[in-house]
């Protein structure tokens, strides 16, 4: 869950145990939803350790400079996404999370295919969700967990799920409301996860080792037809405090209800991909993901690698201030696009209480075919200021 340890959070890898004697790096990750945290103990009997409130607001605003007869366009989004936890006992926890939204920014009517300059839950995404007719309501998720000193621990989660907290996760891009804005680093830009839809996760972490598998029925593929994803995961926490880091290997599908590029049958999606982030001392950190898809289905892109490095504020005496630098190559599909570049630069400033403002630059380039008209290209520039509670 988020905390006001805010911009801590954007600079430190994602171990459960924030123990400072056994973990020199101070600042672990905190994510809106950590399902691998750790186990809770037993409750005090106080109302805090039944129901808990927490959430984030966002303000962000987005200029951007086209080039190649492009033209420029700017626009600004609010995203408030509170959420409560009802824990039923210290083993059973049922939790939802709402969604409000004005404004979509510039990604509406970008001209690039790649990525969108804003990952936020925007107000076209909160309403109609997948098209189920459902508006605010993102998850809606029972979960319970089984502990055993020898086997680990299991976690079974039911209900109106996000499988991006299950799947494809890295400490350092990974949330678009206090890292990275473009959604090239959020997740693999290849990335078929989807998020708040009906569907079922699994979870085992043991020793350094964890492992998900995710199914999922997902109200609407973009052309209007449902369709069932599955996903799976496997991952490796290596080293502890300064140099920890993690290796997370996903494979995605889907059933055979996208159409191909002719359009003339529906075919299944899948794809592969790595994510992994390491530590280099308190104040750097560096992430890297590959991905590759197949092309059976209409897919614009069909390969992928990024990359990029995080540093604390530790390094200039505020430690919770952040910097991140990131580099995304995307290989063309079947269709009309040959390959793109995309790059970002954030620079995020903790203010005290929970709020954070960030500065925020990218870069986007896509190669097209000729025949298809010229090929985009365009500086964005975009402000955004966080609060969490």
């Amino acid at each position: 869950m988020i905390t006001s340890a805010l911009l801590a959070a954007v600079l430190a890898p994602q171990d459960p145990v924030p123990d400072p004697s056994q973990h020199p790096h101070p600042h672990p990750v905190v994510r809106r939803h950590d399902p691998d945290a750790a186990a809770p103990g037993e409750p005090s009997g106080g109302i805090a350790d039944v129901v808990r409130f927490s959430g984030v607001m966002t303000a962000a605003w987005q200029r951007e400079l086209g080039d190649r007869g492009f033209p420029d366009r700017d626009g600004g989004a609010f995203v408030f996404e509170p959420e409560v936890a009802l824990r039923l006992d210290q083993d059973r926890e049922l939790r939802a999370r709402f969604g409000f939204a004005a404004g979509d920014g510039i990604n509406l009517g970008s001209a690039f295919a790649a990525a969108s300059p804003f990952a936020g839950d925007l107000e076209s995404t909160v309403s109609d969700v997948n098209g189920r007719g459902r508006d605010t309501l993102l998850i809606g998720e029972y979960s319970q967990q089984f502990a055993t000193a020898a086997a680990g621990r299991l976690r079974l989660s039911a209900g109106v799920l996000d499988a991006t907290e299950f799947l494809d996760e890295n400490a350092y891009a990974n949330d678009e409301l206090h890292q990275f804005m473009n959604s090239a680093f959020v997740n693999d830009p290849l990335s078929i996860v989807p998020s708040y839809d009906a569907g079922a996760a699994l979870g085992w972490d043991h020793d350094g080792w964890s492992a998900a598998v995710v199914a999922m029925r997902v109200g609407s593929n973009g052309d209007g037809q449902s369709y069932s994803f599955y996903g799976g995961q496997v991952a490796r926490r290596c080293g502890e405090g300064a140099t920890a880091g993690h290796l997370r290997a996903t494979i995605t599908g889907t059933s055979a209800d996208f159409r191909d590029r002719a359009d003339s049958r529906d075919e299944a999606r899948f794809g592969v991909s790595l994510s992994a982030d390491r530590a280099l001392g308190d104040c750097l950190g560096v992430f890297a993901r590959l991905g590759w898809q197949h092309d059976a289905a209409a897919v614009d892109y069909d390969g992928a690698v990024s990359g990029g490095l995080a540093v604390c504020g530790r390094a200039w005496g505020r430690e919770h201030d952040a910097i991140g630098l990131g580099l995304a190559w995307l290989d063309g599909g079947n269709g009309q696009y040959r390959s793109a570049r995309i790059g970002e630069l954030f620079a995020a400033f903790a203010l005290g209480d929970g709020m954070t403002l960030t500065g925020d630059v990218q870069y986007a380039d896509e190669n097209i075919a000729a025949n298809a008209g010229p090929s985009p290209r365009a500086w964005t520039f975009g402000i955004r200021m966080t609060l969490d509670f």
